[in-house]
């Protein structure tokens, strides 16, 4: 199943969409302080099962998409935990933390797109600063998905990557050529922008008030 329509939609369409964004951090910081604070990790569990169930039951996720979201940290996390195990230390509690910090934050990321809590940052006094780092950020990710998408669309038609044989060389080569193809779009974008005379920061407009 492919997640980039849904992915790409699912802050634009939901039904916390129309809230208030400093409501919407709040809940999102508070479950996180609660998953991170040093605190039994029962705390933890609770913080990331409650996220969980306000992005299913009020914000309109689905079950399956859900878990798929929260899969890549917690497979993260899991691993980490392996590892620090058969080193002897303790590992439940790291598990327990990466759900509930991980749910608290695509809590806010399933419900607010990246140009609302940028222009809303922009528009805070001391906080441009760290508004600048998240569009540099989200830059270089939108860089990457793109030139990735891409890369795996020709070979998807392409048929590329069937044969177990040569597939670890063949994505081994994909990840090297889309580390280039990044840098390149990035390049280009930043010769656009020192091109057009634009200063070193960019205005988002704020997000339209819902009827």
């Amino acid at each position: 199943m492919r997640l980039e329509p849904e992915l790409l939609l699912l802050p634009y369409a939901n039904r916390w969409r129309g809230k208030p964004l400093p409501a919407k951090m709040t809940v999102s910081a508070v479950l996180l302080l609660l998953s991170v604070v040093p605190a039994p990790w029962p705390v933890a569990i609770a913080a990331g099962s409650l996220a969980s169930a306000l992005a299913i039951g009020a914000v309109g996720v689905r079950p399956l998409f859900w878990l798929q979201l929260l899969s890549a940290p917690l497979l993260f996390a899991m691993v980490s935990a392996g590892i620090a195990a058969w080193g002897g230390a303790a590992s439940g509690e790291s598990i327990a933390r990466t759900f509930g910090a991980s749910a608290a934050t695509l809590l806010l990321g399933a419900t607010t797109p990246m140009q609302d809590l940028v222009a809303w940052l922009q528009r805070r006094r001391g906080c441009q600063t760290m508004a600048e780092l998240m569009l540099l950020a989200y830059r270089a990710v939108t860089a990457v998905g793109a030139a990735g998408l891409a890369m795996a669309t020709a070979m998807r038609a392409r048929r590329l990557g069937q044969r177990w044989r040569t597939a670890p060389r063949l994505y081994g080569d994909f990840s090297g050529a889309l580390a280039i193809r990044a840098l390149e779009r990035a390049r280009r974008a930043e010769s656009g922008l020192a091109a057009r005379r634009l200063p070193g920061n960019l205005r988002l407009l704020p997000p339209e008030p819902q009827a």
